[in-house]
């Protein structure tokens, strides 16, 4: 069975916030939503606001020119990587 794709905004923000040592909590209380939202965001089934999104990506220390660069196909393949 195929998953569906996850959303590289989905992946930027799981690998961002894991390379900063943020739980899903600590993000979600520092950026003012809630860890279920920072959560669905990561997995794809919701998309964050644009707004939001930028006050994610400040709070980790990273801007939207970072998110263009970012290699979501190689990040995937190095999360998966172990399992």
């Amino acid at each position: 069975m195929i998953g569906k794709a996850v959303p590289k905004y989905s992946i930027f923000i799981k690998f961002c916030r894991c390379l900063k040592g943020y739980s899903r909590e600590k993000l979600a209380s520092a950026v003012g939503i809630t860890r279920v939202s920072i959560s669905n965001y990561e997995k794809g089934e919701h998309e964050p606001s644009l707004i939001t999104f930028e006050k994610i990506l400040i709070e980790l220390g990273f801007n939207i020119t970072d998110y263009y660069h970012f290699d979501a196909k190689r990040m995937t393949e190095l999360f998966n990587k172990d399992e």
